[in-house]
């Protein structure tokens, strides 16, 4: 009998080892490390927005540039129980009198973001967006507006985890998800944003060309303001060609 528990002993210890090796192993690499939570993390931006409307004021197309500051300001439980980052924003518009240096930055508003295990909820002046999946994967396609009531766009990454210099900024991993890519007679309609492993959203730009008549005694509704996307559809007379870039990143 002692004999045979000893057996039993020793043919389990082979099993417990790998099982052990298994328990211990990298977890795998699903993409959190695009959206990090750092409270007090900050990336600036440099922005131009060029903004066209050839009813209300023709041949008076403006291009706007600004720089724009997001720092995770605090955690907090939004209203269905989940961690969530304040994100305060932030921003300095061009004046060629004055450098961006000499400015002070002014607090324009607060936007909120949400990592869950299926993906990132950002909700961006008040309308919601679910940015990314996860795992992250070339190929991957989702509704980025699944989560707001404006019509689907075909989120698709198309390329992940590959090394890319942005505004001369190098990044070894970068995640690239093109929004929408869809052109007609009527409208071209144009988005894909970039993210960083272990930083975040690195660039952004955004296309909408309104080629009907539409609203002739209406201004644009957008200046040097992101909210593009909800606003934009309301107008379908007008154009917009906007850009974010990375310019720094660090932590308060």
């Amino acid at each position: 009998m002692k004999r045979h528990a000893s057996w039993c002993f020793t043919a389990l210890v082979p099993v417990l080892l790998i099982s052990a090796c298994k328990k211990d192993g990298p977890a795998p690499n699903v993409g959190f490390s695009y959206c990090p939570e750092k409270t007090g993390s900050y990336i600036e931006y440099e922005a131009d927005s060029f903004v066209m409307d050839e009813q209300w004021a023709p041949g008076q197309d403006t291009t706007y540039y600004f720089r724009i500051k997001e720092v995770q300001r605090s955690v907090f439980t939004d209203n269905e129980g989940r961690r969530s980052i304040r994100i305060e924003r932030y921003k300095k518009k061009f004046n060629p009198a004055v450098p961006y240096s000499q400015q002070s930055w002014t607090f324009t508003d607060a936007w909120y973001l949400t990592r869950t295990t299926r993906g990132v909820e950002r909700v961006e002046e008040d309308m919601r967006y679910l940015r990314l999946i996860f795992p992250v994967k070339t190929g991957a396609d989702w509704n980025g507006n699944s989560m707001n009531v404006m019509e689907e766009w075909p989120y698709t990454y198309r390329s992940a985890h590959s090394q890319e210099t942005i505004n001369g900024l190098p990044f070894d991993s970068v995640a690239t998800v093109e929004q929408i890519n869809y052109s007609d007679l009527v409208t071209t309609k144009y988005g894909v944003e970039k993210y960083a492993a272990g930083l975040g959203l690195v660039y952004k730009k955004l296309i909408l060309l309104g080629k009907q008549q539409s609203f002739p005694n209406q201004p644009p509704p957008y200046g040097d303001t992101v909210s593009l996307q909800s606003q934009y559809w309301y107008y379908p007379d007008k154009a917009v060609i906007y850009e974010q870039r990375i310019l720094s990143y660090g932590t308060e």
